[in-house]
């Protein structure tokens, strides 16, 4: 079973976000800290990398790469990490909610 995980570490207040997913859809994440008061999502996370982690039981090692945070928005920048990194195009859409707590 796959699992994949995205990390995005940037400089914002938001102290970077991890998430993981697993073959069968659960998925699970943290923020490095939740309380933000009201913000954009591009100053609660700000400039930095994202990394994406893949692994499979098969695999000799996990497949690992990173790319620049571009746009402080979770989609746009696993885009383009998936753009540069993999060579891959895609279309993925992201829906995220700062008001004091991230959502």
């Amino acid at each position: 079973e796959q699992t994949v995980q995205i990390v995005m570490n940037g400089d914002g207040p938001l102290k970077g976000t991890l998430a993981i997913s697993n073959g069968k859809g659960q998925i699970r994440g943290y923020v490095g800290s939740p309380e933000v008061d009201n913000m954009s999502l591009q100053d609660a996370v700000g400039k930095g990398w994202v990394q994406v982690v893949k692994n499979h039981p098969e695999w000799p090692r996990p497949y690992n790469g990173i790319t620049a945070i571009r746009n402080s928005d979770i989609d746009r920048d696993v885009g383009a990490y998936l753009a540069e990194s993999e060579q891959r195009s895609c279309a993925i859409a992201a829906a995220t909610s700062v008001h004091g707590l991230l959502c």
